[in-house]
């Protein structure tokens, strides 16, 4: 983990579960969290219980909402000059059988966990092609091959967004 000190992370459901725990590790070995999650008394709880040489910065943010996202790395451009570690870790569930789920449930999850993990992908791929990352020559292959996999399935959003020039 020494790596990754004084690295920038963010962390995307950051407030409870798997989420408050990968933020409390990053902050014990140094790694500078921007958290965010759509609760933000249980964000600033955890800021106010993390222990170690790194920081924490409690972000207020719904994944399903672009504006919130948008403003999201506009925070972490201007206090951080960018990221090193994405933790796409947002996600929720709804329980039961598939025949008795109501349609807004259904969609809530699809919004939260499909579109949301995809769109905070997307924001990082175009702020790494404008030189947002601190660093840019940092290898993110995991980055590259949703990248790939998107212009095969034919988003034609991500090809015209994403296209070399």
């Amino acid at each position: 983990m020494e790596r990754w000190s004084g690295k920038v992370a963010l962390v995307t459901g950051a407030s409870e579960g798997i989420g408050a725990a990968i933020v409390k590790a990053l902050v014990k070995h140094g790694v500078q969290v921007l958290g965010c999650a759509r609760n933000l008394e249980k964000l600033k709880e955890l800021g106010s219980s993390l222990e170690g040489p790194g920081s924490f910065r409690p972000v207020q943010c719904d994944v399903t909402k672009e504006d919130e996202i948008l403003k999201m790395f506009e925070i972490a451009r201007q206090e951080y000059r960018g990221l090193h570690i994405l933790v796409n870790n947002a996600g929720l569930a709804h329980t039961g059988y598939l025949v008795e789920s109501k349609t807004e449930d259904l969609r809530e999850m699809m919004e939260v966990n499909v579109i949301g993990k995809s769109l905070l992908c997307l924001f990082v791929m175009h702020a790494r092609n404008k030189t947002f990352v601190a660093n840019p020559e940092f290898p993110l292959p995991k980055v590259q091959k949703i990248r790939c996999r998107l212009r095969r399935v034919g988003c034609g959003r991500a090809k015209r967004v994403f296209a070399p020039q």
